[in-house]
C-alpha cells in the first residue's frame, strides 16, 4: 500500500505538487505481519456475511413501528433475546432499521457463530449518547460479535460517555467493529482491558479523545479509519502490542499531542498525521515508551515536533515523511543527563525536510542511530534556541553527554543553515553527503563551550571514501562534482530496465579524465521492520563523458535500493580525488503504485482561488503490471464529490482522470482530503494516496512596520522627546506596536529581534491593524520584527538601533 500525501489550498487556481511516496509491494503483507498473517480475521467484511432475513431479529425506532412489524424498539432487547434464547432457533444478527435510538447495549457472552449487529445505513441509524452511558459495553467474555452501519453521537452535554467500552478478551480476534461514525463523545472508544479487538474503516470526529487504550489493553488492530477534530487527542495508547494500519489523523490548535503513546511495542503503519496549517497542534507523536515502530508514515504542519520521543528507548522510525513543521521534525529528548534515552533508530530513506528550525535533534540522547535519511531545507533563521543563541540546522546534537550516535550515509542538503550542529564529541559520522563541500567547514559546526572547531571530513557516501588534497608536489583540484538525475525517488517502473542518469564534472577541468562507478545496493526487509545489511548486486565502470547506464531489472527483489555513483578524477599533473552520491529508491514493478497528484480548476472566474460551483478535475498518475483497472476508485467528498467515484477516463500511460463539475469547498479550513485506492489482481488492496489540500502563497507578506518605539525617548511607555540622532532610548517596559498584512493566506505570527537574537513573538488568533508586544528586558542593538504569513513566508520590518534600559 502506499500512501501520497499531498497538502494544496483549495482556493488554489492550479495547483501540482509530487510528492515523495510510500510504497507496499508483495514483500509488505509479510511486513504487516500482526493483520495479515496472525489473523485471518481481519479480511472479514460485510460481504462475507450475506444478509438472510430470516436470520436476523429486527429493531424498529418506535414502539409502533415494532408492534406492528413484529420486532423490537430497544436494541438491547433485540440482542439480549438473541444471545440467550433466540440463537437456538437459528437466529444470528440483528437488524437495526433507519432511525434515531436512545438505549445503549451491554455484551458479556458470545455463541460459535458469528453474532452480525448491522445498521441499515451508516448515516442514518443514530445512536444518540444524550446521556452519561455508552452505546456499546463489551464485557471481558464477549466473543464473535460484529458491529457495523451505524452512527453513534452525543447531542447533549458530554461528560464521561464513550461510544464503545471494550473489555473483551477471552477470545481474541473475534470482536470487531467496522464502517461505524462516531460524532461528539467523551471517547470514541475505549479499550479499558480490551485485547485483540479489530476496529476497521470508522471515522471518529469532534470526539474529547479519538480512542483511549488503558494500559491493559493490548493486541488491538485498527485498520483504515479516520481521526477527526479531538477537543484533546486523537489517540491515547497506553497498552502493548496495538497496530495501527493506513489510519488518518487531522486535528487543530486545541490539541496538544495528537498521538500519544506511553506502551511498548506498538506499530504505526503507512498513516497520515497532520494538523490543520492555520490552527495547528502542538506535536504529532509523542512517545514515551519502548520498542514501538512508526514505519511508512506522513506526518506534516506541526507547531512544534512532528515526532517527540522523550524518555523511551529503542523505538524505530522507518521509511517516514516528516515536513513543514514550525519547530522540529523529530526530536529525541531522555528525561536528564543521568537519565539518557537510547538504541533508538531513525533509519532508511525517512524524508526530513522543510521544518522551520531543526531537522533532527538529540539532548541527553545515547547509541541512536540516524542512517540512510535525506535531511533537506530545514531552518530559515537565527533564533534563541533553549536560552542559547544558535544557528538552525540539519540535526542538532544539543548536549555535551549524548555519546555513541551514529550518523551514517545520510544525504544533507540545507542550503541556508549549517547540516549539522554538534556540541559532543562522542559520536560517530560516516559516510555522509553534504550539498556544497566548498563550505563543509560552515556546514558542519563542531562546538564546546561556544568555540567552533574544525569538523573531520567523514566519507560523503556509503562504501565510499575520499582524500581531498595528499601532500605533493601536484597541483589540487576540487573533488568531482556528482548528481543523480535518475531515479530521483518515487518513479513507477513499469518497463523492465532502468536508465540510470547522471551528471559528473570538476569544476574548471570538465568531465574528461573521469571514471565513473555505479554500485547498486538492496536491502532486505523482514517481518515488523527489522532490516538486513547492504548487499550488492550489481557493480559497473563506466568512461568519462557517459552519463547513462541501462540497469535490467528483470526479475528483481521487491525492496529498499541505493544507486552508488563514484567519480575519480586523475588528470596530468593533479592530485588523485574522488567524490560519490547515493540515491534511494524502491523498486515494486508488480504492485499498483500512485506516484502523481494534480488539482485543476477549469473555471476562470473573478479570482484566482477555487470557489462552490467551480469545475475541477483530478488526475492521478497510478501503475503497476499486476494492477486490477476496475478497482480504481476516489474519495471526492471533501471537495463535494461521491465517496466512491469510478475515473471517467484513463490513458495507456497510467493517467486517471476524474472531474467535478460542482466543487463544494470549506472556505473555513482552507484544505481537504482526496483518497485515492487501487487493488492488485488479488483483490488486495495495496495504495492508498491521501492528498491533502493546502496554500500555496509564495510571496512575502505586503507590509510589516514598527510604529512604536520610533525615534526618540521613551520612560514607561510614553514619548518625552523626539528624533535624537536616528535612533531610540527605551527607558522601563513598553508596548512595541507592529502593524502587518498579508492580502494572499493572512498573517500567522510576529516574531521580534535584536541583533539577530529571538526576544520573543506573537502568535495571531486574529487579524487586527495593530499587533501589540510587551518588551520587559534589557537589550542594545539594531531592533527589527519579521513577520510570517500562513505558507511561511516571512517580511522584515526596517531595523532601529534602539537602547533598552530595564
Amino acid at each position: 500500500m502506499e500512501a501520497v500525501t499531498m497538502k494544496i489550498n483549495i482556493k488554489r487556481l492550479t495547483i501540482i505538487l509530487v510528492l515523495n511516496t510510500f510504497i507496499l509491494g508483495n514483500a509488505f503483507p509479510a511486513f504487516f505481519y500482526t493483520v495479515a498473517e496472525k489473523n485471518h480475521n481481519c479480511n472479514i467484511s460485510s460481504s462475507n456475511l450475506l444478509y438472510d432475513e430470516s436470520k436476523y431479529l429486527h429493531v424498529y425506532p418506535t414502539p409502533d413501528e415494532a408492534n406492528k412489524k413484529g420486532g423490537y424498539w430497544l436494541i438491547s432487547e433485540a440482542v439480549t433475546d438473541l444471545l440467550r434464547n433466540r440463537w437456538k432457533e437459528g437466529k444470528r444478527g440483528v437488524y437495526i432499521h433507519r432511525g434515531v435510538y436512545t438505549d445503549w447495549v451491554t455484551i458479556d457472552r458470545g455463541i460459535k457463530d458469528i453474532v452480525d449487529i448491522v445498521g441499515e445505513d451508516r448515516e442514518n441509524v443514530i445512536i444518540n449518547l444524550n446521556f452519561t452511558s455508552s452505546a456499546f459495553h463489551l464485557g471481558e467474555n464477549a466473543y464473535n460479535i460484529y458491529i457495523h452501519n451505524l452512527t453513534v453521537l452525543n447531542s447533549g452535554k458530554r461528560t464521561t460517555d464513550s461510544s464503545f467500552i471494550l473489555h473483551a478478551h477471552k477470545v481474541k480476534n473475534s470482536i470487531k467493529i467496522y464502517n461505524c461514525t462516531v460524532k461528539n463523545c467523551y471517547r470514541g472508544f475505549y479499550f479499558e482491558t480490551g485485547k485483540g479487538v479489530i476496529i476497521e474503516n470508522c471515522t471518529i470526529i469532534g470526539c474529547d479523545t479519538g480512542m483511549d487504550f488503558y494500559i491493559l489493553s493490548s493486541d488491538n488492530q485498527i485498520l483504515n479509519c479516520k481521526f477527526r477534530y479531538p477537543e484533546k487527542y486523537n489517540l491515547v495508547i497506553r497498552g502493548d502490542r496495538n497496530t495501527f494500519y493506513n489510519c488518518h489523523f487531522l486535528s487543530d490548535d486545541r490539541v496538544g499531542y495528537s498521538v500519544n503513546i506511553y506502551g511498548y511495542n506498538n506499530i504505526f503503519q503507512y498513516c497520515n498525521i497532520t494538523t490543520n496549517p492555520q490552527n495547528s497542534s502542538d506535536t504529532g507523536i509523542y512517545i514515551h515508551g519502548d520498542n514501538n515502530k512508526i514505519i511508512s508514515c506522513n506526518i506534516s504542519y506541526f507547531s512544534f515536533q512532528g515526532i517527540f520521543i522523550e524518555g523511551g528507548d529503542s523505538n524505530e522510525i522507518i521509511n517516514c515523511k516528516i515536513t513543514h513543521c514550525k519547530d522540529t521534525g523529530i526530536e529525541l529528548k531522555g528525561l536528564s543527563s543521568s537519565l539518557p534515552i537510547k538504541n533508538n533508530r531513525i533509519i532508511d530513506d525517512c524524508f526530513i525536510a522543510h521544518n522551520r528550525k531543526v531537522g533532527i535533534s538529540l539532548t541527553w540522547t545515547d547509541n541512536t542511530l540516524i542512517e540512510s535519511n535525506r535531511i533537506k531545507y530545514n531552518g530559515k533563521t537565527r533564533h534563541k534556541y533553549w536560552n542559547k543563541v544558535e544557528q538552525e540546522c540539519g540535526l542538532l546534537i544539543y548536549d555535551i553527554s549524548c555519546t555513541g550516535n551514529v550518523i551514517k550515509n545520510n544525504i544533507f542538503l540545507n542550503p541556508d543553515v549549517p547540516d549539522i550542529v554538534c556540541y559532543s564529541f562522542k559520536n560517530s559520522f560516516e559516510g555522509n553527503w553534504y550539498d556544497d563541500w566548498n563550505e563543509l567547514k560552515n556546514k558542519t559546526i563542531c562546538k564546546r563551550r561556544g568555540y567552533p572547531i574544525e569538523p573531520r571530513i567523514d566519507c560523503i557516501s556509503i562504501f565510499c571514501n575520499y582524500d581531498p588534497h595528499p601532500n605533493s608536489s601536484n597541483k589540487s583540484a576540487p573533488p568531482p562534482v556528482v548528481q543523480i538525475i535518475y531515479p530521483a525517488g518515487g518513479e513507477c517502473f513499469k518497463d523492465n530496465f532502468i536508465n540510470i542518469t547522471w551528471n559528473a564534472y570538476v569544476p574548471g577541468y570538465g568531465h574528461q579524465d573521469i571514471t565513473i562507478e555505479i554500485g547498486i545496493f538492496y536491502r532486505k526487509w523482514n517481518i515488523g521492520g527489522n532490516y538486513g545489511e547492504w548487499i550488492l548486486i550489481n557493480r559497473t565502470n563506466v568512461k568519462g563523458g557517459i552519463s547513462t547506464y541501462q540497469w535490467n531489472i528483470t526479475g528483481i527483489k521487491e525492496g529498499f535500493y541505493q544507486i552508488n555513483v563514484t567519480a575519480s578524477y586523475v588528470g596530468e599533473g593533479i592530485d588523485p580525488c574522488r567524490s560519490c552520491i547515493i540515491q534511494p529508491f524502491s523498486i515494486y514493478p508488480k504492485g499498483p503504485k500512485i506516484s502523481k497528484i494534480v488539482i485543476t480548476d477549469i473555471d476562470i472566474n473573478s479570482t484566482e482561488y477555487i470557489r462552490d460551483d467551480d469545475e475541477v478535475t483530478i488526475e492521478v498518475t497510478i501503475c503497476g503490471n499486476e494492477l486490477d483497472e476496475n478497482s480504481i476508485y476516489a474519495d471526492l467528498s471533501e471537495l463535494g464529490g461521491g465517496e466512491e467515484e469510478k475515473p471517467e477516463k484513463y490513458t495507456e500511460s497510467g493517467l486517471y482522470v476524474w472531474r467535478i463539475e460542482n466543487a463544494n469547498v470549506n472556505e473555513a479550513n482552507n484544505f481537504a482530503y482526496v483518497i485515492v485506492k487501487a487493488n492488485d489482481i488479488t483483490g488486495e488492496a495495496r495504495n492508498v494516496g491521501y492528498s491533502q489540500v493546502e496554500r500555496k502563497d509564495t510571496q512575502k507578506p505586503e507590509k510589516c512596520e514598527i510604529l512604536k518605539p520610533s525615534h526618540g525617548i521613551y520612560i514607561n511607555n510614553k514619548k518625552i522627546l523626539p528624533k535624537l540622532l536616528g535612533w531610540s532610548v527605551v527607558i522601563g517596559d513598553i508596548t512595541v506596536e507592529v502593524t502587518a498584512e498579508d492580502k494572499e493566506s493572512g498573517i500567522e505570527k510576529i516574531e521580534f529581534y535584536s541583533r539577530g537574537y529571538l526576544l520573543g513573538y506573537i502568535d495571531v488568533k486574529e487579524e487586527k491593524e495593530v499587533y501589540e508586544w510587551e518588551w520587559t528586558e534589557s537589550e542594545i542593538g539594531l531592533f527589527y520584527a519579521r513577520a510570517y504569513d500562513k505558507a511561511g513566508n516571512y517580511k522584515d520590518s526596517k531595523m532601529i538601533f534602539i537602547i533598552k534600559i530595564g
